[in-house]
């Protein structure tokens, strides 16, 4: 679920909790996309640090957003997760396609080099 955005220079930050599955994926799709459409930015990091649980809904929540922000000149990264969401990231191949920072502020500094 969404917790709260932060815009900062350079990107904006999705921060996000609690489980990401099949019930709220399109919601959230739907909320990031305007969110990012409304703040002018072309980057994006998901926090990830409060998400207890993802399904495959959230895999592909995650790569239509990179998608969608690479078509648009943007970058995509993620911060914060560990653990079994740090293990299902990488397992599905999403670390290879997004990097993955401790935090939303090194992910933010990292985009604005």
């Amino acid at each position: 679920m969404l917790k709260e955005f932060i815009e900062c220079p350079g990107a904006l930050v999705a921060v996000l909790g609690g489980e990401i599955d099949q019930y709220c994926a399109a919601w959230l799709r739907s909320k990031l996309d305007v969110e990012t459409e409304l703040s002018g930015e072309k980057n994006l990091v998901l926090d990830l640090s409060d998400v207890s649980f993802m399904d495959s809904a959230g895999i592909g929540l995650i790569i239509g957003r990179g998608k969608r922000l690479a078509s648009a000149g943007g970058r995509l990264a993620l911060a914060g997760a560990g653990g079994k969401l740090k293990k299902i990231l990488e397992m599905s191949g999403v670390t290879r396609l997004y990097p993955l920072y401790p935090n939303y502020r090194s992910a933010v500094e990292d985009m604005m080099k």
